[in-house]
Order: C-alpha cells, then structure tokens, then sequence
C-alpha cells in the first residue's frame, strides 16, 4: 500500500509538472500556434462542414470535431519541450538534459501513457524514469520561472548546476 502511493505521488508529480511547463509555454508564448488562429477557424469550418457530410457515426464526428480538430492548431507536448530545450543556456542544456531527443520522447510517452492508460502498477524501470524526470521537469519550471523574472539565464544556469553538484555530493 506504501509503494502505491509513493507511486501515485511520483505519478502525479510528474504530470502536474509536465503540464506546468506546458502552460507556462502556452501563456508565454502568442505564437503557440501552427497557422494564424483566423486561417485555423476557417480551415476548420471547411473540415467541419466535410466531416458533418460524410457517413461515419455522430459519436466520432463529434469526437473528432470537438476533440482532436479543436486542438490540432496547438503545438504538441513534444514541439513545445523541443521550443523551451533550445532555448535554454547550453551549459544548463547540457549538465541537466543530455539526450534531448531521448528527454523529450520519454516525457511525452510517459505522460501519455499516464494520462491515457490511467494508473497501471508502475515497474521499478519506469517508477526510476519517472523520478529522474520529475526531478529534471522540476528543475527546468524552476529555471523558467528564474529567468522570466528577470535573473540573467547565465545566473540561473550557474546555480541551479553549483546546486545540483552540491546536492549529488
């Protein structure tokens, strides 16, 4: 019973910082769009309209127009960590995220997996990806939120890597 909530606390940890950092990008970010939202709506007018005259059943062009077509102008969780990852410090980039690629593809197969498949009993090899990736996410909200304040990237970088070091020692 004490391994299970320790996971579901990892579990939600890592959810709630995932979506943190994606609507930290959302917010910030005007430009969180893959087309101009008046281009999006009149796109999705013609692909509506299509939809409604075609045969498949109500529950999917209901399904499709109000969930999938409702947000298929919004980046993806994978293009939005790829737009913040660049745009971090290299040195901070490299001492906290090493593989990128890997990062990426991990946190959003893990948060889909969670929010998609519910709470599974989690193994002892994803229970161990999910802390390093909680403690990674929470590292990187707390480097956005020093730099959209105002503390120079450098600065920030310096610390949060001094404090890991100090951490790990």
């Amino acid at each position: 019973m004490v391994a299970n909530t320790q996971n579901l606390h990892v579990k939600s940890q890592f959810l709630h910082l995932t979506q943190a950092i994606e609507i930290f990008h959302r917010k910030k970010n005007d430009s969180s769009y893959y087309l101009p939202v008046e281009e999006f709506e009149k796109f999705k007018k013609i692909i509506t309209a299509t939809i409604y005259n075609w045969p498949p059943e109500k529950q999917f062009r209901e399904a499709f127009t109000q969930g999938k077509l409702k947000y298929a102008n919004e980046f993806s969780l994978s293009t939005r960590f790829k737009k913040i990852i660049s745009s971090l410090e290299t040195n901070f980039k490299n001492n906290f995220f090493g593989n990128e690629r890997e990062f990426i593809n991990d946190v959003v197969i893990l948060r889909n997996n969670l929010i998609h498949q519910g709470s599974s009993d989690t193994d002892q090899s994803e229970l161990k990806k999910l802390l390093k990736y909680t403690m990674q996410l929470s590292i990187l909200l707390s480097y956005l939120i020093l730099t959209e304040i105002g503390i120079p990237k450098a600065l920030v970088s310096k610390n949060l890597i001094n404090r890991r070091k100090n951490h790990l020692s």
